[in-house]
Formats: C-alpha cells, sequence, structure tokens
C-alpha cells in the first residue's frame, strides 16, 4: 500500500451528502421525446403508480452511450448494470458487438425503440429494474441495537445518522454501494503521491478545491468513480464516501480494514457490514462520546463527523430532526 495511504488521521473534509445530491422526481418527467423514446408496454400510462427515479442531472450527465471501440466509463455502469437485471455482460467498459446485442435485447423487452442506443429512458429504465433487484440492502432491527449497545448510544441515534447520510439504503444496485465521490480529496491523494493531478484535463473528477457543482448522484457517482481507477485504483477508493454511512474511504484504516481495498470490498457484502464498519470508525475516533443518552452534542458529533461545513449544510438540525422523529414513533 502506498505510503500517502497509511496516515491514520486524514482530516474529514467537507462533502455534501448525498440525501441532498439523490433527488427523485416522477418517471413523467423524465421521458425523452428522441430516438430514446419510451414506447410499447412501458409508456407512460402503463403503470397504476409513478416510478421514482433519478433526477434529470445524473441522465444528463450519463448521456447517450452506443458502441465503440474506445473504453468508455458509462459503458461500464451500462454493463455493470445490464448485469444486474439479466443481462450477463464482462464490464469492461468496452461498448462493443455483444453489449450492443444486450441493450437491443433490453431495449425489446421493454417495449422500446430498438437502436442500440442507451439514452435518457433506456437508463431510467436500467435505473429502476436495477433497484428492483437490490439482493443485499436489508439491514435487520438486531444489527443496529447491537451497533448501539456496543457504541453506549440510543438506537434512535444510530438509525437518524443513517438516515441523514443515505437517504435510507446503502446500495443503488446490486453489490454498487451508494457513493458520493470527492474529485479534490482525489487531487490531494494524488499529489501526495507525486501523481501531478494538474496534468489531466477531467475536471469532474480532479479539482483543488471542493464544490457542490462536480457531484452528479446515484449512479452517475459510480461513472465519475471509474474514470478516477483508471488513474489510480487506491487513490480513487479512498476519495468516495461509502455506504449507508457514507465514510471516506481514506479512513480505513480507523475502520479496521488492512488496505483500502478490503475496505471496498466490506462495503459491497451487505448493510451489515457498513454498520460494522461505522462502529469501528465512531470508535476510533471517540465520536460516540459525543452521543450519550441523555446529553447528545449533535453539534459536536456533526463537527467532527462532516467536516467544518456542518452548520451551512444543517447537518447538526438534520441529525436531530431525525433522531426526534425516530423518539417520537416510539411514543
Amino acid at each position: 500500500m502506498e505510503e500517502y495511504l497509511m496516515e491514520e488521521d486524514l482530516e474529514l473534509l467537507e462533502r455534501g451528502l448525498l440525501s441532498e445530491v439523490d433527488n427523485e422526481v416522477d418517471s413523467d418527467d423524465l421521458w425523452p421525446e428522441d430516438h430514446d423514446s419510451h414506447v410499447g408496454p412501458y409508456n407512460r400510462g402503463a403503470t397504476t403508480k409513478p416510478v421514482k427515479i433519478v433526477n434529470s442531472k445524473v441522465l444528463n450527465y450519463l448521456g447517450n452511450v452506443k458502441e465503440s471501440k474506445t473504453y468508455n466509463s458509462r459503458a461500464w455502469l451500462l454493463q455493470s448494470m445490464l448485469n444486474v437485471v439479466g443481462y450477463p455482460l464482462t464490464a469492461d467498459g468496452f461498448f462493443g458487438q455483444l453489449t450492443d446485442q444486450a441493450v437491443r435485447k433490453f431495449q425489446t423487452d421493454n417495449g422500446m425503440k430498438v437502436d442500440g442506443i442507451v439514452g435518457p429512458a433506456s437508463w431510467t429504465r436500467l435505473i429502476y429494474h436495477g433497484r428492483n433487484k437490490i439482493s443485499n440492502s436489508t439491514i435487520q432491527e438486531k444489527d443496529f441495537e447491537n451497533a448501539a449497545i456496543s457504541l453506549g448510544v440510543e438506537v434512535e441515534v444510530v438509525k437518524a445518522i443513517k438516515d441523514v447520510e443515505s437517504s435510507g439504503s446503502g446500495y443503488l444496485f446490486s453489490n454498487h454501494p451508494k457513493i458520493l465521490f470527492e474529485g479534490h480529496v482525489f487531487w490531494k491523494l494524488l499529489d501526495k503521491c507525486g501523481g501531478k493531478p494538474s496534468q489531466y484535463s477531467d475536471s469532474d473528477i480532479l479539482y483543488p478545491k471542493w464544490s457542490y457543482d462536480h457531484y452528479k448522484g446515484d449512479v452517475a457517482e459510480h461513472v465519475r468513480l471509474q474514470k478516477a481507477r483508471r488513474i489510480n485504483r487506491d487513490a480513487a477508493n479512498a476519495s468516495a464516501s461509502w455506504g449507508l454511512f457514507q465514510i471516506m474511504g481514506n479512513n480505513y484504516k480507523a475502520c479496521g480494514c488492512k488496505s483500502v481495498d478490503e475496505f471496498v470490498d466490506r462495503m459491497r457484502m451487505s448493510e451489515s457490514e457498513q454498520l460494522n464498519l461505522f462502529v469501528a470508525f465512531i470508535k476510533y475516533h471517540n465520536m460516540h462520546l459525543s452521543l450519550r443518552p441523555g446529553n447528545i452534542k449533535w453539534a459536536e458529533f456533526a463537527r467532527r463527523y462532516n467536516g467544518a461545513g456542518y452548520e451551512k449544510n444543517k447537518y447538526h438540525i438534520k441529525l436531530e430532526n431525525a433522531y426526534l422523529r425516530y423518539k417520537n414513533k416510539k411514543k
């Protein structure tokens, strides 16, 4: 493991909350009237309830993907998602003949125009099907109880942090944890290992200062991560926040992992494992001392967990409100 990933106390840099990026809207707002238009049995009137899908910012970022001889991180995401929904492919990022055939079969099966071009409507339908295939997202009440006992806090505290950090789920689709990629952290880590970040022109994954504008949300964050992995895999994985509790990969040692790869592998296993990593992280930094029953210091915890910008994000207020909602449910 390279030296720049061995520091034990890398600062918790400011980051926006994924729950604010991953806004959802009704699918009726997303069906485009173009070559990727949605026709046939899945047309606008085909469902009795609106399908909840990702926002248009994600679809705009994913764009149109079609057969090509060059590597494409969006093609990698496409292949990964097709695998999840029953169209087996090797996720290598190269959109060749086999991928084209799988796309056309998917479009045929979903009553769409069959042209082999994956645009907004195809992405929308893929994401919808993918969300229905999540197999490792369910966390048990006993898991929360065990975590609370281990930390010496109320169960409602653990649930509140989970809700604010990940909007309820640690996964986007099977084996792909919910993430938020931080290009300013990637810049810092590349710079530490002599990677010369300024030589790369890809501004949506490499920039010296934090900016909310670079976030794409939902599955589009995995495109950003995959692009970064092509430059430096360890640094890329360390530059994303992962899972239910959005822990930065550069904190892998604080989570009890020997490497960032082990951290990512455990994040992919299950929500229960994501919870275990969170407990280890909180204990390592003694953050649970701010969350003791009867003396919860939300602002103190928020500053340490979310960074110096927690007040601007109203992070402490969101935590307390989520906590009170759970408390009121018990009454």
